[in-house]
């Protein structure tokens, strides 16, 4: 055994995130966190006065009611990301940022760096492998091992041939296919527990990075530190990067809104999460738990909450130790949120999972997860669809029988909205402009084609054809296990090790155009982006007959949480739709990686680092339209005032 107090720990600097604006400390400690309670303050009077009016009025219709849970659905997670800003404030006044570390010198613990695949390109892979070789860290007392569930002769050789200049490398197959839904888990789960300690022996710690992701050298030593700083540390998690993104980002495939404002906020609060790729954990802190949970894809995810309340504690890092590839076209980037999706809502299944040690209570916690995250799928799926009938039936909004009665509940409404408005643009000042406002209503959009998947797999699952339904070649370079067919994993063994590996044949545009918009439901998408402005056009001219917004517009059309939603809708359907009248051109990888240094490693460029690590929203929105909402609520509040 180790002994960890021996380790030479030095620190650099005190840093959460060097991509983020430095706001005042009254900022986050005060004004910030005290327009996020005036937003959940107004909003739950708002609330309770609409709740009221529809109960007491006779004229209450569905459509009103449908609207209001509508509102409500929308709401909520503008409430949890309020919360949060709350919550940072307080952990600004408690704990201090967390620094940066290093460990010094070579009296270190062993560690095994595991990279599972199954079909990725070889030559990703190897680099990675490579990368993992040349980490900083002593060679006696490190072990990286590839985890092949392709079961590829090619990869057994290439490895081979590795190994004579890097003795610590190894691979590993487990000599059949794995079942296709779980294979990284299993993968992973095997070398855990039937390769460790026979074929090499076991060590104290395991790295784990996805195929695609390239370690940069230090990762090791700059993690290594805080594992060795407290025993009830079980994991360090770290930022994923990506060095293939195109250069404005516009499917915000960059997870910005995870790497510069929830995850150094979940830090503080001591419940970061297991990121994926690029983690580092004491393998008898995994082993206890059950090893990695096979009852849903996202396996980080579940790890993470059997981890949590086992009572061992995550620690997330800021520093970008990892670069890995995002999806390189729109049906590997639909498909890779529609398997991340899945794995959320099969949470449910850990109620059936009896090797792993968690208790019956905390089996339910963690279905329930699952179950609110299917629930939250169709209320925006919902949302979307109402908003067209609404503003085109002739029936109003509000349900009121005093004058006094409509003032109070658009006031309550404007105030809201604006004190989201001001509480979300001072978050994107908080993270540079990484983010723009309201970031965690970002991936609206996607709720469709992942609700339309799950809807198929849940159907073809009960009629036994799940294989109807599960992820498609993506047409990219995309990443593990979501990138092969079904078929392609259903071949004998035999016959996959036969065939030399090549890229699928390019479909045509009008194949892809047709998957887009049927299979995986963008077709929605188009009809609302133009009915929505369309629907609200026609409901302003119904019920007004000057330039000037009138009480009966004030109803309908020109009600703010009309407005509100009609606005989500629209912007968050123009993300596929900008996409379908020009394509988005993402960067040959080849083109942004660059040769450090003898041995064929080959990392991101500077360029390709920068455009990972600091890219910016426009800072009024996109073609400046923030200005133009800010001049729709006055005209809103001016109408009130009039009212």
């Amino acid at each position: 055994m180790f002994i960890e107090e021996r380790v030479a720990i030095r620190t650099l600097e005190v840093v959460e995130d060097t991509r983020t604006a430095e706001l005042p400390r009254d900022v986050v400690v005060i004004w910030h966190p005290l327009v996020a309670r005036i937003c959940i303050v107004t909003w739950r009077l708002y609330m309770a006065l609409r709740f009221y009016l529809l109960v007491t009025s006779r004229t209450s219709s569905l459509l009103q009611w449908g609207f209001l849970f509508a509102e409500w659905s929308i709401a909520m997670p503008c409430e949890d990301s309020q919360r949060l800003t709350i919550a940072a404030g307080v952990a600004a006044q408690s704990k201090p940022r967390r620094p940066l570390l290093r460990a010094i010198g070579s009296n270190l613990p062993s560690i095994d760096v595991l990279i599972p695949c199954c079909g990725e390109s070889h030559e990703i892979i190897l680099n990675t492998v490579k990368a993992a070789c040349m980490l900083d860290y002593p060679v006696q007392q490190l072990t990286v091992a590839l985890l092949d569930d392709g079961n590829s002769p090619q990869l057994r050789t290439a490895v081979a041939e590795l190994a004579k200049n890097h003795a610590n490398v190894r691979y590993v197959a487990r000599g059949k296919k794995a079942n296709y839904v779980f294979s990284k888990a299993g993968n992973l789960n095997h070398t855990l527990l039937n390769v460790q300690g026979i074929d090499w022996p076991a060590a104290e710690y395991v790295a784990v990075f996805d195929a695609d992701f390239i370690p940069e050298p230090q990762f090791l030593r700059a993690t290594l530190p805080h594992l060795l700083r407290s025993s009830k540390v079980a994991m360090v998690s770290t930022p994923q990067h990506f060095y293939n993104l195109p250069a404005t980002d516009p499917l915000l495939q960059a997870l910005d809104y995870g790497t510069s404002i929830l995850e150094p906020i979940q830090d503080r609060r001591g419940f970061a999460v297991c990121s994926g790729s690029g983690f580092l954990f004491r393998r008898d802190a995994v082993l206890q738990v059950g090893c990695f949970p096979t009852s849903a894809f996202n396996e980080d995810h579940l790890l993470t909450a059997l981890l949590l309340r086992s009572n061992w504690e995550i620690i997330h890092t800021q520093e970008p130790l990892q670069f890995g590839l995002v999806p390189d076209s729109m049906e590997g980037h639909i498909g890779q949120r529609q398997r991340w999706s899945l794995g959320v809502v099969q949470m449910v299944n850990i109620l059936r999972a009896k090797h792993l040690t968690a208790s019956a209570a905390h089996r339910r916690e963690i279905a329930k997860e699952g179950f609110m995250f299917g629930v939250y799928l169709m209320q925006c799926v919902f949302t979307m669809a109402i908003v067209p009938i609404a503003l085109l039936s002739d029936q109003q909004l509000v349900s009121y029988s005093a004058k006094w009665e409509l003032k109070t509940v658009l006031i309550l409404a404007l105030l809201y909205h604006t004190a989201c408005w001001v509480h979300e643009y001072v978050t994107a000042i908080s993270s540079n402009f990484l983010c723009s406002t309201f970031p965690h209503l970002n991936q609206v959009w996607l709720t469709i084609p992942q609700l339309m998947n799950l809807t198929r797999y849940y159907t073809f699952t009960l009629l036994g054809r799940r294989d109807k339904v599960m992820p498609r070649p993506t047409f990219s370079s995309g990443t593990s296990w979501a990138a092969l067919s079904p078929t392609a994993q259903a071949k004998p063994q035999q016959q996959q090790q036969q065939q030399p590996q090549s890229q699928p044949p390019s479909p045509s545009s009008i194949y892809r155009l047709k998957r887009l918009l049927f299979h995986s439901g963008l077709l929605v998408h188009v009809l609302l982006f133009f009915l929505v402005p369309v629907s609200l056009f026609l409901s302003l001219r119904r019920t007004c007959t000057s330039l000037s917004i009138c009480p009966a517009a004030l109803q309908k059309a020109a009600f703010p949480p009309a407005i509100w939603l009609s606005y989500v809708v629209v912007t968050q359907c123009y993300v596929p739709v900008s996409h379908l009248l020009k394509t988005t051109v993402w960067p040959e990888r080849e083109s942004m990686l660059v040769q450090r240094e003898p041995g064929g490693v080959l990392y991101p460029s500077l360029a390709a680092r920068d455009r990972a690590l600091h890219r910016r929203k426009e800072r009024v929105g996109a073609g400046g339209h923030f200005l133009v909402v800010l001049g729709v609520f006055l005209a809103v509040a001016v109408s009130i005032w009039r009212l």
